[in-house]
């Protein structure tokens, strides 16, 4: 069950980082989701069961169904905190990195603050996206496994840290692999990861209890926009196999979404039958917000980087481009058409 990749010299150096901190600062990706939320607070619960002072920034506000877990006590949001940020960050011993893979995906005012930082402070960098960055003095990177907190479950194994797992902390972990993996339905779910499910049962995890908190516990507001996109945004293209949302600034006006509301549209454009990419599209003020997922061998890691400035996995990646909606759809469409993706 349990793999860690890092190997013996690695993990000595990681404990003795670890062990040589008082202060410890968790940094996770803009527009964090069910993965980097869940990698960070149980992150955050084992490291304070060691005697550690731990803060997780966050570069903007968490969806509120992931606020239930425990390990958001420890949340500092760089958006709303920036001095504080700014004091965690500077006094911090060392600094892990969780479920992202280059300063990119963490906003400019978060990514100054941690470049200040190296070679100055240990990193630790955790995550499964591809092409990681070199930087951190630990980098425990595998594309493989199907989420960050699978993996901080084989990190934790390797550091004789299991003991430390109690519910609060398994429920964390569980809510990482189920929301990245759409309840186990992806094709990077193995067989450990469904051991390590039962593991967290064995230690007293009610996976139901993490399904009602996060997918049965939603807001008006956001069904109704979610129920607009589809029935008035959604576009089919059946020739490419391909289906789209696109929602405009006014529409997000309109509903005033929250935090993480539009997550899962891409997935429902996605589930179209015979459609084997998706893309979903959100203008904002300065840029448009991509997500892509697919299908089989369509590749929506590469199409991201290569036209996007975005990246992920093979079947599920995200981006954001500084051009206006039609623009951006246009790309995706010119794609389609040159039969590219």
């Amino acid at each position: 069950m349990l793999k860690c990749t890092l190997n013996n010299d690695e993990l000595a150096k990681a404990k003795a980082i670890v062990d040589g901190s008082q202060k410890i600062v968790i940094s996770t990706h803009i527009s964090p989701d069910g993965d980097a939320i869940g990698s960070s607070c149980a992150m955050a619960q084992m490291l304070v069961k060691m005697g550690k002072e731990v803060t997780i920034v966050l570069p903007d506000h968490a969806p509120a169904y992931l606020s239930w877990l425990s390990g958001n006590e420890y949340v500092v949001v760089c958006k709303d905190q920036g001095e504080e940020t700014a004091k965690r960050i500077e006094e911090a011993d060392a600094i892990f990195i969780l479920d992202y893979n280059h300063l990119g995906r963490i906003g400019e005012s978060v990514k100054k603050l941690l470049e200040a930082q190296m070679g100055v402070k240990p990193f630790i960098l955790i995550d499964h996206h591809e092409q990681p960055a070199t930087f951190p003095e630990i980098v425990y990177s595998d594309t493989s496994i199907c989420s960050t907190c699978e993996m901080v479950f084989h990190f934790a194994g390797a550091m004789n840290w299991l003991e430390l797992i109690d519910v609060p902390t398994a429920q964390a972990i569980y809510c990482g692999i189920m929301t990245d993996t759409m309840s186990f339905r992806f094709p990077s779910v193995s067989p450990e990861t469904h051991e390590i499910a039962a593991w967290l049962m064995r230690k007293g995890l009610k996976p139901h209890v993490v399904h009602e908190n996060v997918l049965d516990s939603q807001r008006v507001e956001r069904l109704r926009l979610m129920g607009y996109a589809l029935s008035e945004c959604m576009t089919v293209l059946p020739e490419y196999k391909a289906a789209y949302i696109a929602i405009t600034k006014e529409n997000i006006d309109r509903f005033q979404p929250q935090s993480g509301d539009t997550e899962g549209l891409v997935n429902m454009a996605l589930s179209v039958e015979g459609t084997t990419i998706a893309a979903f599209f959100r203008e904002d003020e300065d840029c448009v917000r991509i997500s892509f997922r697919s299908k089989g061998t369509r590749d929506v890691n590469h199409m991201a980087r290569a036209h996007f400035n975005g990246g992920g996995h093979k079947n599920a990646a995200g981006a954001r481009l500084h051009e206006s909606l039609e623009h951006t759809i246009g790309k995706f469409l010119e794609l389609l058409q040159k039969g590219e993706i």
